[in-house]
């Protein structure tokens, strides 16, 4: 999930997604995910995503290259539709704990101000949706609103011409 680093966060249903997922293991997990989709953090292969939750532990992984196309229709056969997990974010004080992580990366310098403001529309992605279909409107509004920002333009643009991320 590396769009941070140009000025936005995983649009698309990745926020939303995300928060889902993370809300099973605790607020320590709802806090380490929405910082790592802050920081941009990108994995280096499957086994790393599964690790840091952006692959599910149900989702298949296929290291030989040939068997690609096959095992993709095998998994594609045994398909089944399935309800997606009540929306139930833990109890406690989640939004100051992601206040607090996202202030120490800040004062770190690991964070711009700019990062900080990406962060707050993570967090309210997080903390204030009611349920899945409301993170992904909270999701859309936002990720929008960042699109018209002239700091996300000017990471997109950098990023377009240099081929790597500006920190602004």
């Amino acid at each position: 999930f590396p769009e941070s680093k140009v000025g936005l966060y995983p649009g698309g249903g990745g926020t939303a997604e995300m928060a889902l997922r993370s809300q099973a293991d605790g607020a320590k997990s709802v806090v380490d995910t929405a910082v790592r989709l802050v920081l941009g953090d990108v994995s280096i292969n499957a086994d790393h995503a599964r690790g840091l939750g952006y692959l599910r532990p149900t989702d298949i992984t296929e290291y030989h290259p040939e068997r690609l196309i096959t095992r993709a229709r095998e998994a594609a056969r045994m398909v089944e539709p399935s309800e997606r997990p009540h929306w139930a974010m833990p109890d406690g004080p989640l939004t100051g704990m992601l206040d607090r992580a996202l202030d120490e990366l800040v004062a770190k310098g690991t964070l711009s101000d700019y990062d900080r403001q990406i962060g707050d529309r993570v967090k309210a992605v997080f903390t204030k949706s009611t349920s899945f279909e409301d993170a992904l409107q909270k999701e859309r509004t936002l990720f929008i609103e960042l699109t018209q920002k002239a700091l996300t333009q000017a990471r997109i643009r950098h990023m377009m011409e240099n081929g790597k991320p500006l920190r602004n």
